[in-house]
């Protein structure tokens, strides 16, 4: 049986920030320098070999991630526990920073927790992926950092 946590929204912003807080403060070279190459032994896994993120290994790293912080071994359970009261009707709307081009939010890393989301099981049935919105203040902040915009119902 898997060991729960309990965790409400107010506990994973905390936390979710600090962690933020503590990305933006690691030491770097300069901005266009990949965060995700630190690491003790110079493993650049995180990578693929052109230095973008691998989404495979991304996706890995937030599934884990979550399952850590809730104590569940189900990624769609875990997210599942953070957001209490949800219905299959509801939207998730995740805000990403694209503004500055110098250190937008990678669309790796929006996907992943897209992706986690829509692996909630509610009502018997998966979230559905149109209930989740990725957003910027504007659509061309998005296209220039890579996101790939969704114009279909």
């Amino acid at each position: 049986m898997a060991n729960k946590r309990k965790y409400n929204r107010r506990d994973f912003v905390r936390i979710s920030s600090a962690a933020g807080l503590t990305g933006l403060t690691l030491p770097m070279n300069s901005c266009s320098e990949n965060p995700f190459s630190y690491n003790d032994d110079g493993d650049d896994s995180y990578t693929s070999s052109s230095s973008k993120l691998d989404a495979d290994v991304v996706q890995s790293m937030i599934d884990e991630s979550v399952k850590q912080l809730t104590g569940i071994d189900d990624v769609g359970e875990a997210w599942l526990s953070l957001m209490p009261g949800i219905t299959s009707g509801s939207v998730v709307a995740l805000k990403v920073n694209c503004r500055s081009s110098a250190l937008p939010t990678h669309p790796e890393v929006a996907y992943a927790v897209a992706s986690g989301l829509s692996s909630m099981v509610i009502d018997g049935a998966t979230f559905p992926e149109n209930n989740i919105h990725i957003y910027d203040n504007f659509k061309a902040y998005l296209t220039d950092s890579g996101y790939t915009l969704n114009t279909a119902s």
